[in-house]
């Protein structure tokens, strides 16, 4: 067990360093941020957009990217991939 989980590990280390860089359009991370944005619930928000901050809750953290997960996962199918990768990969 523990051997297949070492060849696995280097699997995934050979596929990582074979892949190209992924870096999202400029125009592309902005449109699908507003539209994550637009898609959250208004009262979220502040909360959300506080909680992110680098001087924000170390507690209200997690809860503000589990509202952002779930509002990506809520988009429709041609708006969610681009909002997941916005989160992800960053600019």
């Amino acid at each position: 067990m523990l051997e297949a989980m070492a060849q696995a590990e280097l699997q995934v280390r050979a596929d990582a360093r074979g892949a190209a860089p992924s870096v999202l359009d400029p125009a592309v991370r902005k449109q699908a941020l507003a539209a994550l944005k637009e898609a959250m619930p208004a009262d979220r928000r502040g909360d959300v957009a506080a909680a992110l901050r680098l001087d924000g809750s170390h507690a209200g953290f997690c809860p503000a990217f589990r509202t952002l997960l779930e509002t990506a996962r809520a988009l429709p199918d041609a708006s969610r991939g681009p909002a997941l990768r916005a989160l992800f990969i960053g600019g």
